[in-house]
């Protein structure tokens, strides 16, 4: 739901919570662990209607994992920056890239930084 609206601008808050089961695989992440835990997430998203057909989309994530099996957290905080293109009646197409960081401390009480990017891709049909 729009917080604020300005002719064409929309802004609205992000709030999620989720449960996290993480197997705790080293094939991606070399400091990864296995942990069941919440998965908190707020942020913003904020949407400008260029047209009919296409919306400018930026959006500020901070999902925070923490860890209720062992001793740790993770925190990546990531901006994305893309745009929905509108395909007809109730679906679009969005495509999105996203940058940010990851710090993950341990059950060994050690902190690992890194750089968290990704693409974001999807077919939508809105309900509303």
């Amino acid at each position: 739901f729009a917080a604020l609206t300005k002719d064409a601008f929309r802004l609205a808050p992000l709030v999620d919570l989720g449960v996290e089961f993480n197997t705790g695989a080293y094939y991606f992440y070399g400091s990864n662990f296995a942990y069941v835990g919440l998965r908190p997430k707020v942020g913003a998203v904020a949407t400008y209607q260029f047209s009919d057909i296409v919306t400018g989309l930026a959006q500020l994530e901070v999902p925070f994992s923490i860890a209720l099996t062992v001793r740790g957290f993770q925190i990546t905080p990531t901006t994305a920056l893309g745009a929905e293109f509108h395909l007809g009646e109730r679906f679009s197409w969005l495509v999105a890239g996203i940058i940010g960081f990851d710090a993950t401390h341990t059950p060994a009480d050690t902190t690992f930084y890194s750089v968290a990017w990704g693409a974001r891709l999807g077919l939508g049909y809105r309900i509303f």
